[in-house]
């Protein structure tokens, strides 16, 4: 199997188990033979009305530009491009310092550690959310979702250790952001008292149906209520209450053994097997052996609820909300 078709794999794993889509798609056909029903008897009511064509008038979408602004070429530059009338600019990068008094990320690769990286900004942004405090203040949380081993190792994640694999967790997660607004536009601030970051060795609560659990019962944690950490965080939202809402994606990449392992059925429906995606966190870290942990997968692919405006709150692995593996 090429590393493409492994990927491929794991990502979308082929289960016997009717895919979403269809059962959707069965459940709207019904749906799409009583709306058009609806549909046409509500036409017909109205094409024998008088205020059938000022109606239709009134309900027609007005014609006008999509956004407004000129389209920007193709282009193959390593530069982000934006139309004209727009620019523009950086806010903050993998590494930064999110306080004071953390190190600046070393351009000598093997110069920055798991320490360091668990308090400075995560590394490949996703899904984010914006929330105002006041005029002058807002919070930015953003999901820090996977690493490039070719970018963060001198040796390119071919020789991993021990302290490799602590520094790829810590540049998981989720970075929280304090901004002010400044002279020269809203900024980040590093002594912001917003500032966080949550990553792959988090402690977090779980709640929910799923919490205790006998899949969710671990080595580490028998009563399966508290997990470690959340990492491939992709989807994302906010809740009315000003909360942000994690998704975690495909997890089941981190998990792996070089033993043999059971592969049930909850393992196949979500990709879980021996071979990981490459980031050899189950050869120096025993919880994602499966050999070893083989229910720790199942504490993993949730919706997280974080406080932004709490940075002591613990996050909560929201298990009512399902799995979001996607």
């Amino acid at each position: 199997m090429s590393q493409f078709e492994l990927q491929d794999e794991l990502n979308h794993p082929r289960t016997d188990t009717p895919e979403f889509t269809q059962m959707v798609e069965r459940g709207l056909s019904r749906r799409r033979f009583l709306g058009a029903s609806a549909a046409l008897g509500a036409a017909a009511f109205f094409t024998m009305a008088p205020v059938s064509r000022s109606l239709a008038a009134a309900l027609a979408p007005s014609g006008s530009p999509l956004l407004g602004f000129k389209a920007v070429p193709a282009s193959t530059a390593d530069t982000v491009i934006v139309p004209e009338g727009y620019q523009v600019e950086r806010l903050i990068s993998w590494g930064d310092p999110l306080f004071a008094d953390v190190a600046e990320f070393s351009n000598q690769l093997s110069q920055n550690t798991a320490a360091n990286q668990k308090r400075q900004f995560g590394d490949n942004n996703d899904g984010m959310s914006l929330f105002p405090v006041d005029e002058q203040t807002a919070i930015l949380a953003v999901n820090n979702e996977y690493t490039n081993y070719e970018l963060m190792f001198e040796h390119q994640g071919k020789s991993m250790t021990a302290a490799d694999v602590q520094y790829a967790q810590a540049a998981h997660g989720v970075s929280v952001i304090t901004l002010t607004k400044q002279a020269q536009g809203w900024r980040f601030d590093k002594n912001g008292r917003f500032n966080r970051r949550i990553d792959a060795n988090t402690p977090m609560r779980i709640s929910g149906p799923a919490r205790g659990h006998t899949l969710l019962q671990t080595k580490a944690d028998p009563k399966g209520e508290i997990a470690l950490g959340t990492f491939n965080n992709c989807a994302n939202g906010m809740t009315p209450w000003g909360t942000y809402l994690t998704c975690e994606e495909n997890f089941n990449g981190y998990f792996g053994s070089d033993a043999e392992v059971s592969q049930s059925a909850n393992f196949s429906r979500y990709g879980i097997g021996a071979a990981d995606a490459g980031y050899s966190w189950y050869r120096f870290d025993q919880r994602f052996d499966l050999a070893k942990e083989p229910n720790e997968p199942h504490r993993f692919g949730w919706v997280v609820e974080i406080d932004p405006k709490n940075p002591e709150a613990m996050p909560v692995k929201r298990t009512a909300l399902g799995r979001f593996k996607h």
